[in-house]
């Protein structure tokens, strides 16, 4: 059988390499803690949304669509062409639809109000 590591051997691992922040190591760890019940985010995702790492991180922007992506490959990288394969419907732009998913958003709480 495998070893179970605990929460703190894990974050310590994670911090070793010198390049790993305390937050992104204990989120880390936490998400995959070895008891499930003790996992951040097994109660709700309140939990993620407000630990340390995701400070100042706009959910309701990144619900929307508005968020840059982290990565953009160059314009000139070619991808191979499965647009066959994609539903037609996942690629229409639509706008915003409050009605829709504002019950939604109010399950994140006060992080999830959208401003008019």
């Amino acid at each position: 059988g495998g070893e179970v590591e605990t929460h703190g051997a894990l974050h310590q691992k994670l911090r070793g390499d010198g390049r790993t922040s305390r937050p992104a190591a204990d989120l880390i760890a936490g998400l995959l803690h070895w008891e499930e019940t003790a996992r951040i985010g097994t109660e709700s995702f309140r939990a993620v949304q407000e630990h340390e790492w995701f400070a100042g991180f706009d959910w309701v922007a990144l619900l929307r669509r508005e968020l840059p992506p982290p990565y953009a490959p160059p314009r000139d990288h070619q991808l191979p062409d499965v647009s066959e394969r994609v539903d037609p419907s996942v690629t229409l732009d639509r706008p915003f639809d409050r009605e829709r998913w504002q019950p939604i958003f109010d399950q994140f709480g006060p992080l999830g109000h959208t401003h008019n």
